[in-house]
């Protein structure tokens, strides 16, 4: 993980992950493969929790904008493809 402007951390994924185990805000996904797919809860752990965004087949270099607020923390589960997560 590295800390960036405006108080966002990012990470690397390729596999489920919980990335803030905690509130949170899910801020930009940008997509680092040819395609990806991924469901995002709002809980602190896999699986389980409110699904609050789920991607179709996003293509490589898509950058999605979603700023979703999470209460419980930010569990992203693994569909397929690699991608970058910028949260707070």
């Amino acid at each position: 993980m590295r800390e960036t402007f405006s108080g966002q951390t990012s990470v690397a994924l390729g596999a489920n992950a919980v990335v803030k185990n905690r509130p949170g805000r899910l801020c930009k996904v940008c997509i680092t493969s040819v395609s990806a797919q991924f469901v995002v809860t709002d809980n602190n752990s896999i699986p389980g929790g409110q699904i609050v965004y789920s991607s179709g087949g996003q293509n490589q270099g898509t950058v999605l904008d979603l700023g979703i607020p999470c209460r419980t923390g930010i569990a992203i589960q693994f569909v397929n493809g690699t991608y970058t997560v910028s949260y707070s």
